[in-house]
């Protein structure tokens, strides 16, 4: 009896170690809307206006950034939402836990904050999707909106939006 309430104890103070840790880490989290509009334009090639934070599920934060001027003919009509989460667990994990079941994660060679490109499943339309673990946080950048000229040119497109979001300033 007393091996398990020492088993039992050990858990306990191990729980309790991990729940501080996240607690230090929520606090030196960035700021919902980190990015700046000036960068997003530089790297996008699409002038944003400034964020607004959001609703992120209960999980971290979330911040929308919308296109200014953006055409759905040239395929600039678009929203940026950048999303900040503890990671409270390995991000392969978390990016599972996060994510609809068929979700797959392409792996970014040589990247140094571990980044993976969102592959949807195949009853989701593409749209561009990125992940980076960095600082103790999952960061996640979707792009949403008209991204592409015409349905035609969606996947292609979605592969070009993916390596501009992934060279974005990284955070935190």
């Amino acid at each position: 009896m007393r091996i398990g309430s020492k088993a039992l104890r050990g858990r306990s103070l191990l729980f309790a170690a991990t729940l501080a840790a996240g607690a230090l880490q929520a606090q030196a989290a960035p700021p919902a809307c980190a990015l700046k509009p000036a960068d997003l334009a530089r790297v996008l090639g699409v002038s944003f206006a400034e964020g607004k934070p959001e609703d992120a599920g209960g999980m971290g934060t979330g911040c929308t950034y919308k296109a200014s001027g953006g055409s759905m003919k040239a395929g600039t009509e678009v929203s940026l939402f950048l999303h900040i989460t503890s990671a409270g667990g390995p991000p392969d994990m978390m990016r599972k836990m996060m994510n609809p079941g068929k979700t797959r994660f392409q792996s970014v060679a040589g990247d140094p904050d571990r980044a993976v490109i969102v592959q949807h499943a195949p009853d989701v339309p593409t749209f561009p999707d990125v992940s980076y673990d960095r600082g103790g946080y999952l960061i996640g950048l979707r792009l949403s909106g008209t991204f592409y000229k015409d349905l035609a040119q969606r996947q292609s497109a979605k592969a070009e939006w993916d390596a501009k979001l992934l060279k974005l300033p990284r955070l935190p």
